[in-house]
C-alpha cells in the first residue's frame, strides 16, 4: 500500500504545481508518504479513545507544515565550490 501511494505522489508531484520547487521530489515522496504511514501506524497502536483531533495536529505538524506549507528557500547548486560560496556570502553580508 505504501508503495501505491508513493507512486501516485510522484505521478502528482511531476504533474501539479508544487509549493516547494526547491525540494527535490526523490525526497519529499517518500518522506510525505512515510510520514504519513508511521503517522497512521502510531495512531493504531494508541488506546481506541486517542483524540482524532490529535492525529490531525500531528500530521499537520509532522508533515504537512514541514513539507506542504511554501517556503522561499534557496540551496546550494551541487558543484559549488566553497570559495563561490564565501564571495557570495562577503557580497550578500556587506
Amino acid at each position: 500500500m505504501r508503495e501505491e501511494f508513493m507512486r501516485i505522489a510522484r505521478e502528482i508531484a511531476v504533474t501539479q504545481p508544487r509549493a516547494n520547487p526547491w525540494l527535490p521530489i526523490d525526497l519529499a515522496v517518500p518522506f510525505v508518504t512515510n510520514g504519513i504511514f508511521e503517522i497512521m501506524a502510531w495512531w493504531m497502536r494508541q488506546p481506541t479513545d486517542y483524540p482524532l483531533q490529535n492525529v490531525i495536529t500531528l500530521l499537520e505538524a509532522l508533515v504537512l507544515n514541514v513539507a506542504g506549507r511554501p517556503r522561499n528557500i534557496s540551496l546550494i547548486e551541487p558543484g559549488t565550490q566553497e570559495s563561490e560560496l564565501s564571495t557570495a556570502q562577503n557580497i550578500a553580508g556587506a
